[in-house]
């Protein structure tokens, strides 16, 4: 009979199951990871009397070390790994997170709303161009909102998430919401749902930052300006939140698009004043569309 290729432990293989088990355990111990068992305290009788849990184990060491960001996750389907633990003299499986994942897991623990793709969660303040980056800092400094504006696809949701990554390292909850979106679920919950507007505006207006992406293009009557635009903003200056604007309009604009008649034109103008008042100078990321 063949022996296992191992100075420390010698077996014979009697049957197909046991000759398998051999051929299992000689590929763990010729492998880059034996040594890696050694230091963990495992014996080689341990080793091959459970060898298709070492086997996985090892396997599972090797796919794992490929994984450094979330996107491997998704790539190889796989977000735990695998830990070998004895209780009781039986040597048991486990599963742990990956560290991507766990990271992906905390980052989104932060959102109560997040209208953007996986692809932002890694948009990073160092690539901003220079001119946003002295007057994000400018503004933040100053607890001042930021307006974002500039050409389309000039990288203004982006310049928002960098922002919004940053603030994710502290314990905050931030809600990123795609206007348009945002005021055609509250305007549907105002007609159909009180409670769930109410709670909704309640969660909008109080939460430690609001990203308003879009801002300006969603649909616009005295009801979506009167009951929930101003309402949301008056509170969160009253309690000096944080709240980020992006938006293909000017903050005239802005407050032009919400005046409806004459009689309405002083809430317009309320409107561009609770704006300016706020944001100061409106940050133009690029003139130009940059993809």
């Amino acid at each position: 009979m063949d022996k296992i290729d191992n100075k420390f432990f010698n077996v014979e293989a009697n049957s197909e199951i046991e000759e398998y088990q051999k051929e299992l355990y000689n590929k763990i111990f010729n492998s880059e990871y034996y040594p890696l068992l050694m230091e963990q305290g495992w014996k080689n009788e341990e080793i091959y009397n459970n060898v298709t849990k070492f086997k996985e184990y090892i396997d599972d060491l090797a796919l794992s070390k490929k994984i450094k960001t979330y996107a491997d996750c998704v790539k190889y389907n796989k977000f735990q790994r695998v830990v070998l633990t004895l209780r009781n003299n039986v040597i048991e499986r486990e599963y742990v997170p990956l560290k991507p994942y766990a990271d992906y897991i905390l980052y989104l623990s932060h959102f109560e709303r997040r209208d953007f793709n996986d692809e932002l969660i890694h948009a990073n303040w160092a690539s901003l161009r220079p001119n946003v980056d002295r007057a994000l800092r400018e503004n933040t400094k100053q607890n001042k909102r930021i307006y974002l504006t500039g050409a389309i696809r000039s990288g203004r949701t982006y310049s928002a998430a960098a922002l919004i990554n940053k603030y994710t390292k502290k314990d905050v909850k931030i809600a990123f919401a795609n206007t348009p979106k945002l005021i055609s679920e509250l305007n549907n919950e105002f007609f159909k749902n009180k409670q769930e507007f109410n709670e909704d505006m309640n969660l909008y207006s109080t939460i430690d930052i609001l990203v308003l992406d879009d801002f300006g293009s969603e649909y616009k009557n005295e009801i979506v300006r009167d009951m929930m635009i101003l309402p949301i903003l008056k509170t969160r200056a009253t309690n000096g939140l944080l709240t980020i604007f992006t938006s293909d309009y000017s903050i005239a604009d802005v407050a032009q698009l919400y005046s409806f008649t004459r009689t309405t034109d002083i809430v317009g103008k309320q409107l561009k004043e609770l704006l300016n008042s706020k944001c100061g100078k409106a940050i133009t990321v690029s003139e130009i569309s940059l993809y």
